[in-house]
């Protein structure tokens, strides 16, 4: 009897000590398993935003986009002495480039004068107490896939929907409540004579078939044919401004080809004259400027290129070019 209640004793210990095993073993594995669901439910997340995502770019590239002209009211600058300076050109272009050699030959003892494509540079809009200085692409904000719909704005400066304000002097980014928007330049340009501010344009063109590589590469629109007509709009808008005293354009080939001396002379076109020991930024080839001859279109951005930068040395390449195919048609 004795011997049979030890022996169920014993039994029973050993059952408790297994099963105590067992929770520690459970409590031991917990965090590791509570780990491994997190990531497959942020994994899951993550594809199920990536469907919803490929499924809203789907419908919106069976939709219809606009470019609807749009008024801007732009406070007026108390300070009658200050520049306006407005870089624009197509997404990828080369703007960022020549945003910060404007900064540069202005204010080169604080302009970030790194040659590093990734760290060209100062904020996209900066309103300083000599100038104001504001980077635009063509269009600006946001990617493309998220609207229908892209203004073109008649006006640009301070005001409520830049959430720009000149009594406030800073660097600043576009609000992430603006539109992804275009700014007409002509237009711009005629609200500031009419405000009596003295206002500067540099345009960038650079080789289309270069740019929409560009501007692929960089993700900002994955809709082919709202790139084209974004780039098409651009042009466009560069090619109704360019004989403005105000507007000078800057060609990326020519930079390429020419450096410091042909930005210098673009400079000094709007009496902006960096001083001799002042160094401007430096670009060189990238990887996504190569072109097969085969890709060349002979459309109305190339046309618009030629016009805009006549002896840049692509220009000779695609008067040729298409020379051989209009006769061809």
């Amino acid at each position: 009897m004795y011997c049979s209640s030890f022996l169920q004793v014993r039994h029973d210990v050993q059952n408790l000590s297994l099963a105590s095993v067992k929770v520690l073993n459970h409590q031991a594995a917990t965090p590791r398993a509570i780990q491994a669901e997190k990531e497959r439910a942020s994994l899951a997340q993550r594809e199920r935003e990536r469907e919803r995502d490929t499924e809203t770019v789907r419908k919106l590239a069976l939709q219809p986009f606009f470019f609807p002209s749009q008024n801007m009211i732009v406070a007026a600058d108390p300070n009658l002495q200050r520049d306006h300076i407005v870089v624009v050109g197509p997404e990828s272009s080369g703007t960022t480039f020549m945003l910060s050699t404007v900064h540069a030959a202005l204010f080169p003892q604080t302009a970030e004068m790194k040659t590093d494509r990734h760290t060209w540079g100062p904020r996209a809009w900066s309103i300083l107490p000599s100038a104001a200085i504001y980077h635009i692409s063509l269009p600006e904000s946001h990617h493309c896939e998220t609207q229908t719909s892209e203004p073109i704005f008649l006006d640009f400066g301070p005001s409520p929907e830049t959430e720009m304000d000149y009594l406030v002097e800073r660097p600043t980014s576009p609000p992430k409540s603006l539109p992804r928007f275009f700014i007409n330049i002509s237009s711009v340009v005629q609200a500031y004579r009419a405000r009596r501010e003295r206002v500067t344009v540099f345009q960038v063109a650079r080789n289309p078939g270069f740019t929409l590589k560009s501007k692929a590469s960089h993700q900002h629109c994955s809709l082919k044919d709202k790139t084209k007509a974004e780039q098409r709009l651009a042009f466009a808008l560069m090619l109704e401004a360019m004989d403005m005293p105000e507007v000078t354009t800057v060609c990326y080939e020519e930079i390429l080809g020419g450096g410091e001396i042909y930005l210098r002379g673009k400079l000094a076109m709007q009496d902006i004259r960096p001083a001799g020991n002042v160094s401007l930024p430096a670009v060189g080839p990238r990887a996504d400027d190569t072109q097969l001859i085969a890709d060349i279109e002979c459309n109305e951005d190339v046309e618009a290129y030629v016009t805009l930068c006549p002896t840049s040395p692509d220009t000779a390449f695609f008067q040729e070019r298409c020379s051989k195919h209009a006769r061809r048609a």
